[in-house]
């Protein structure tokens, strides 16, 4: 089945929003846990493949819910289609050079 409309970015919005409180849910529960104390225990923990992918889908998933929510607005409220353009292209560089840089420092961590 097809999503027509604006339905198909509602839905993607809404399920990156669930991704991002439960990934925040489970990191306050580790964060309970049993907290890194040092920054070397943070670059331990971060080190881990699986806290590496994490992290990567965390900020994948947030940065394409801003996507979303930013383009809406901008649809709404910016009418000159040539603003509107430029907005939109600042916005997708801006978005994909912060996860350039996530992918920069999470390559960096070892």
């Amino acid at each position: 089945m097809r999503l027509l409309g604006g339905l198909r970015p509602w839905v993607i919005q809404r399920l990156s929003a669930l991704f991002v409180l439960g990934c925040f849910a489970v990191l306050a529960a580790c964060l309970a846990i049993g907290p890194p104390l040092s920054f070397a225990a943070w670059r331990a923990w971060m080190s881990e493949p699986g806290a590496k992918v994490a992290a990567f889908l965390l900020f994948s998933s947030l940065f394409l819910h801003a996507w979303i929510g930013l383009r809406d607005v901008l649809l709404d409220y910016v009418q000159p289609l040539p603003l509107r353009a430029l907005l939109f292209v600042a916005i997708a560089l801006g978005l994909v050079s912060l996860e350039g840089w996530v992918v920069v420092i999470l390559a960096g961590v070892h």
